[in-house]
């Protein structure tokens, strides 16, 4: 487990966060957090993220970066 502590600055006030990493595993070759949780010191909600699956690279289709007509 890796936690990262950050402060950010919401409406104007500074508001310390948690965001912890964990549930590592590897994609091809790269090592990466399946599980990533952020709350806001000492408050009881927290956000949790959960990855299925990582894609290194995918074939994408150009179709994706054109505006919209």
């Amino acid at each position: 487990m890796v936690r990262s502590d950050v402060t950010r600055s919401i409406r104007g006030r500074a508001v310390e966060f948690q965001n912890t990493y964990s549930d590592f595993r590897i994609e091809g070759g790269i090592v990466f957090p399946h599980l990533i949780e952020t709350r806001a010191k000492d408050r009881p909600e927290v956000l949790t993220i959960t990855l299925e699956t990582i894609e290194l690279d995918p074939d994408l289709d150009d179709a994706r970066f054109q505006y919209p007509g």
